[in-house]
């Protein structure tokens, strides 16, 4: 189980994002075999990490950095 990885991070530059069920409720293919994905699982999993990673840097220009 990953969940637990969450709160393993202990910096806020370290997202974890735990896609444990992000296929459960997909009908349509998205592996290739048991573990690599299909074209259209990709495209999915890219989707998500392009929303999670927008999502980060929206809030990155929002929160003032610790560093400054």
């Amino acid at each position: 189980e990953l969940r637990p990885l969450n709160n393993a991070f202990p910096s806020p530059d370290v997202q974890f994002v735990d896609l444990t069920d992000f296929f459960s409720n997909v009908a349509e293919r998205v592996y290739l075999d048991q573990i690599h994905y299909n074209e259209r699982g990709n495209e999915m999993l890219a989707a998500r990490f392009a929303q999670d990673v927008k999502g980060y840097l929206a809030q990155r220009r929002r929160t003032p950095s610790e560093t400054n």
